[in-house]
């Protein structure tokens, strides 16, 4: 039986203990994937995730919930292209 992303997802990051999450509901439709979601002190890793897609051509957005939750979300087209960045990006830090 084949695991849509949202599955794989939370397999993954279940198995990497990381704050990580796929979701392709919400604002921005089906178009739009978030895949990573920072809390607290760690939100600012997001703006680094969206320069880091920016230098590579992948468009991001990213989104609060209340004062402390941020993630950000690339196209559903680019999402290994993403994958791969944050793999690099975490080994980096």
């Amino acid at each position: 039986m084949a695991l849509n992303i949202y599955e794989r997802s939370l397999q993954t990051s279940a198995a990497s203990g990381a704050e990580e999450e796929v979701n392709t509901m919400g604002l921005f439709g089906n178009r739009w994937v978030a895949v990573r979601t920072e809390t607290g002190s760690r939100t600012d890793v997001i703006d680094r995730l969206q320069a880091l897609f920016k230098s590579h051509g992948i468009k991001s957005k990213i989104t609060f919930e209340g004062s402390t939750l941020k993630r950000i979300h690339v196209p559903k087209k680019e999402i290994e292209r993403a994958r791969e960045l944050i793999e690099a990006f975490d080994k980096e830090q």
